[in-house]
């Protein structure tokens, strides 16, 4: 969930919800999991091939599906990859090559297209008409 200005949070996959609507669920339903706000802007890179989790929240929830065009898979059963491939430290790879702006949600099926099919792509700025 993160916070709105009106008073309210945004539950993923459902939408913006009032907090009378959130107390009424969380008195109603168990099974409820409510985590701290996420800094959605946080943009430190990390020198693993693996992000750590605040990471991989941050991607999940701004791509929230697989990027590939048209692809619906929900981005919490996607692989994150990197936009530009890794290289581990010990093979010379540079500092810093796990970061937001470095992965990207793919599904398993396109992951694995890009893998062994050899195709690349590249983020293109929301507001970009290209």
């Amino acid at each position: 969930m993160s916070p709105l200005t009106s008073g309210g949070s945004r539950i993923e996959r459902l939408g913006t919800a009032s907090l009378a609507l959130l107390r009424d669920w969380l008195q109603r339903f168990t099974g409820v999991t409510v985590r701290p706000v996420l800094d959605a802007t946080r943009t430190e890179a990390v020198d693993a091939h693996d992000p750590p989790a605040w990471m991989r929240e941050v991607v999940i929830l701004r791509d929230r599906h697989c990027v590939f065009p048209g692809c619906p898979a929900d981005a919490r059963v996607c692989d994150l990859d990197h936009l530009e491939p890794y290289v581990p430290l010990d093979r010379d790879g540079p500092p810093g090559q796990t970061s937001p702006a470095n992965l990207a949600c793919l599904c398993r099926r396109h992951h694995r297209a890009k893998i062994f099919a050899g195709w690349r792509y590249r983020r293109v700025p929301d507001d970009d008409t290209d």
